[in-house]
C-alpha cells in the first residue's frame, strides 16, 4: 500500500451551500487501484487500518476511486457517492453468492471487495471449512467434506449459523451432551439404553455431524450413524499415604462401564473432565464416534480401574528471621491422573450386543 498527498479541486459543504476549494487529499494505492480519501486521519485510518483478513468497514464510494465519510464532500466532477460496506478477505477463498461482491483490488494475498447487498451474510469456503460473517456474528462451520458452491449450501450454512435454534438431547436425568445439538430433528433419530442412569450412551441415526467452532456438533439430515458415550469413573475406595511431612488421601479405585465397538469408523471427539465434591474426584470421559450402522456389535463391560501414584513436586514457604520467605520443594508421590488408556482393568462382567438391541429407547430432543 502506497500513500501520497495530492491537490484536488473539491466541493466543500458550508452550511446549506457549497464552496469550490483546492484541498490536499490522500491518494492511496492498493493493488492496481488508487483511491482518493480526504486528508483527515480518522477517515484514512478507516481504510488503511482495516486492510486485514475478515475486516469490514463502511464509507461513501463513487464506484471508482473516491472514498469519503461525507457524501457532500468530494472532488469536482465526481459521480454520486453512496454508502457502501466493504470486506477484506484472503484472495484464495471461494465466496458463496459471489454475485453479491465486487472485487476492487488485490495486494499481498488480500482481496478488497465491495458488498453489493449488506442485508445477507458473507459466507466463504476454504476447503471443507466455511466461515460466516455478519452483524455480530463470526462462525466457523466444518463439514466432513467439501460441498458445492451453490444456493443449497449457502442456505444450509446460514441455518447452521443459527444453530441456537437446534434442540438438545434430553433423557430422564435432564439434558445431556451439551456439545451435541439436533437441527433436523424431524429426520435425525436418537436412541439410548433402557437404563439411562446406568448407561449414558446414545446412537444418532440418519445424520451428518457438522462442527461449529471447535467443540460443538450439530446433527443435520444425512446417511451416517454416530454413537456418543459418556463414561463415568466413580470412585469406590480410597487410600491414605504418609510421605515425609505430607499426608495424602486419594481415590485409588474407580468403577466404570466401558464400551468397545470393534468396527468403529473413526473417533471424531474425545475429552475428559474431572469433578471434585467433598474431596472425592469423579472423572467423566465423552467419546463421539462414527460407526457403520446400528447393526454393529458393541461390547459392554463393567470394570474396576486402579489409579496410579504420580510424582508431584509441592512447595512450602518458610518464614526466616528477617521475614523473608524461603521456598523448599518436597517430592511427593501423589495421584491422580487416571491413566484410563494404559492401565489394565479388572473386568467384573462383559456382554456383547448388537447396537440396535442395546440402544433402542427413543430419546426426546427439545429446547432448554
Amino acid at each position: 500500500m502506497e500513500i501520497k498527498e495530492v491537490i484536488l479541486e473539491t466541493l466543500v459543504p458550508i452550511f446549506n451551500r457549497y464552496e469550490i476549494r483546492e484541498e490536499q487529499w490522500y491518494a492511496v494505492k492498493f493493488g492496481d487501484r488508487e483511491f482518493l480519501i480526504p486528508k483527515q486521519k480518522q477517515v484514512l485510518n478507516i481504510f488503511t487500518k482495516k486492510i486485514y483478513h475478515e475486516s469490514e468497514f463502511s464509507l461513501y464510494f463513487d464506484g471508482d476511486k473516491v472514498l469519503t465519510n461525507n457524501n457532500r464532500h468530494k472532488p469536482m466532477n465526481t459521480k454520486k457517492v453512496d454508502k457502501h460496506k466493504f470486506i477484506v478477505l484472503q484472495d484464495n477463498v471461494e465466496l458463496l453468492k459471489p454475485e453479491n461482491f465486487t472485487l476492487l483490488a488485490k495486494e499481498n494475498g488480500l482481496a478488497l471487495y465491495m458488498i453489493n447487498n449488506d442485508k445477507i451474510l458473507t459466507i466463504y469456503r476454504n476447503g471443507n471449512i466455511y466461515r460466516v460473517i455478519g452483524p455480530a456474528i463470526r462462525k466457523t462451520i466444518t463439514f466432513e467434506k467439501e460441498r458445492p458452491l451453490n444456493d443449497e449450501t449457502y442456505n444450509l450454512v446460514q441455518r447452521l449459523a443459527s444453530y441456537h435454534k437446534a434442540k438438545f438431547i434430553k433423557v430422564d436425568v435432564g439434558i445431556t451432551s451439551l456439545k451435541i445439538r439436533i437441527l433436523d430433528y424431524n429426520d435425525v433419530k436418537v436412541y439410548t439404553a433402557e437404563d439411562t442412569n446406568k448407561y449414558r450412551i446414545f446412537v444418532i441415526e440418519n445424520a451428518e455431524f457438522v462442527k461449529i467452532y471447535d467443540d460443538t456438533y450439530v446433527a443435520i439430515k444425512g446417511d451416517k450413524t454416530y454413537i456418543v458415550m459418556d463414561i463415568f469413573y466413580t470412585p469406590i475406595s480410597s487410600d491414605v499415604k504418609q510421605i515425609e511431612t505430607e499426608t495424602i488421601e486419594y481415590n485409588n479405585k474407580y468403577e466404570v462401564y466401558e464400551y468397545i465397538i470393534p468396527d468403529t469408523v473413526k473417533v471424531i471427539h474425545e475429552e475428559k473432565q474431572e469433578y471434585s465434591v467433598n474431596e472425592t474426584t469423579s472423572i467423566e470421559r465423552t467419546i463421539i464416534a462414527e460407526i457403520p450402522s446400528i447393526n454393529s456389535e458393541i461390547i459392554v463391560r463393567k470394570v474396576i480401574r486402579k489409579a496410579e501414584d504420580v510424582l508431584k513436586i509441592t512447595s512450602n514457604k518458610r518464614k526466616d528471621k528477617l521475614n523473608k520467605y524461603e521456598e523448599t520443594s518436597i517430592a511427593v508421590k501423589e495421584p491422580i491422573k487416571l491413566k484410563h488408556k494404559t492401565l489394565e482393568p479388572e473386568v467384573l462382567e462383559e456382554n456383547t450386543y448388537k447396537v440396535r438391541d442395546f440402544i433402542n429407547k427413543p430419546v426426546e430432543v427439545d429446547y432448554c
